[in-house]
């Protein structure tokens, strides 16, 4: 690595601002990465998304973007239905759009880069150039959240499509794990998988992380029977979690707490709104900023029930000293210990009743904040991330990719 820094292109398929799935990880990286490197970010725009371009913009060299129409509703049941032959999963072939593949062709022709970091293998299916070294940032495996979202379905239809995403996005997880140039993952407990399907391609754990400044301990006194939630609520997991809460732990914790209140915060389309309705549930929708109602917790709870990588929310409350509530795959590839970090509970009635627990014990709460903040300090912040991904730039550009990095061949005519 020279004194120069590297030349990065960072392509993602969705805005790195805080309300997008990927936003917060990709965001921080990206900050960390311009304070010694050029840094030119390629992304999906939604056109609703457009006045906080300038936001990213701010932390990097370079921003280029490709509008994303809306694709939601019938719509998307539709193009789901019409791609299910297709040899691509669904949710890498919206990535692959000709603007994108065009953009993408023509940066690395103009720009010289020396590495492209792809955002995820959702972005598997795009084709990138013969040049620079191409490393995926594998915010969770694909597959393995598939294959959990597949056996947590009630929808019988939702059930037959992720497993046949499942088995789509194994392949093509496992042939970009084999033709790039490395891989970065969240938490030691997927880095032997990659390892395990990938044993030649270099590989690094780039732990999701928290602004430890930003995410920290306020003096306002939480509200002492609100019990937050927060996650965009298209993502199916945050959906089920959400829903959970509202129809079977929160009734627990109202027999004998009658006035807790459920704070449901993050992005949400109407149809899920009406799912959530609920006389003790204050659905807010995207916030500014999500510290204010974190603030405001008694308990912050994940009970998620599918997912993977490791999940932002938690290390953001962990950073702020809130008392954190999940499942055991809420809290997944963390360095936490149930009791001293937060608590874990598995099924609605054992997860009512440590939100009891926590809402009856304000000491409880606070040891288990303290203890939160201090690990979320040692162990997850951005900047100890960050050089862990500069170390394995350090590891690849000596071997940069000499071949193009794409999708299996005979699947051009699919391009929309």
């Amino acid at each position: 690595m020279s004194n120069e820094g590297l030349n990065i292109l960072i392509v993602s398929p969705s805005l790195p601002y805080p309300f997008s799935v990927f936003g917060a990880r990709v965001r921080q990286l990206i900050r960390h990465l311009s304070g010694a490197h050029r840094v030119t970010v390629l992304t999906f725009v939604r056109p609703d998304e457009a006045e906080t371009i300038p936001t990213v913009a701010a932390i990097c060299g370079r921003i280029e973007v490709v509008m994303r129409p809306p694709s939601q509703g019938l719509g998307r049941r539709v193009s789901q239905l019409l791609l299910a032959f297709s040899p691509l999963p669904y949710a890498g072939l919206e990535q692959r759009t000709r603007q994108m593949q065009s953009r993408l062709d023509a940066l690395v022709a103009a720009e010289g880069f020396d590495i492209v970091l792809m955002e995820s293998t959702r972005l598997g299916a795009l084709t990138v150039p013969a040049g620079p070294a191409v490393i995926y940032d594998e915010h969770n495996i694909e597959y393995e959240l598939l294959r959990r979202m597949r056996e947590g379905e009630r929808s019988r239809c939702r059930r037959v499509f992720n497993g046949l995403e499942y088995h789509k996005f194994k392949r093509l997880e496992h042939r970009c794990w084999n033709t790039c140039a490395g891989v970065a993952l969240t938490s030691d407990r997927e880095e032997p998988i990659v390892r395990s399907h990938a044993p030649h391609t270099p590989t690094a754990v780039v732990p999701n992380g928290v602004d430890v400044d930003f995410f920290a301990p306020t003096q306002q006194e939480p509200e002492p029977m609100t019990v937050v939630f927060t996650g965009m609520l298209s993502y199916r997991p945050n959906l089920d979690a959400a829903q959970l809460l509202v129809d079977e732990i929160m009734p627990r914790v109202r027999h004998t707490h009658p006035d807790a209140l459920l704070r449901i915060v993050g992005h949400i389309e109407q149809a899920e709104l009406e799912r959530l309705r609920d006389p003790h549930v204050d659905v807010t929708g995207w916030v500014l900023d999500v510290r204010v109602p974190m603030a405001q917790a008694a308990v912050v709870v994940a009970p998620l029930r599918m997912g993977g990588g490791t999940r932002l929310k938690i290390v953001e409350a962990l950073g702020m000293g809130k008392a954190v509530i999940s499942t055991t795959v809420g809290c997944e590839g963390l360095a936490v210990n149930s009791g001293e970090h937060l608590l874990v509970a598995d099924d609605p009635d054992s997860f009512a009743g440590e939100v009891v627990r926590v809402l009856s014990d304000p000491q409880l709460a606070r040891r288990l904040g303290a203890a939160g903040r201090a690990l979320a300090v040692r162990e997850y912040s951005w900047t100890r991330s960050g050089a862990r991904l500069e170390e394995l730039f350090r590891r690849v550009t000596g071997a940069t990719c000499g071949t193009a990095v794409g999708p299996p061949s005979g699947v051009d005519d699919l391009v929309g």
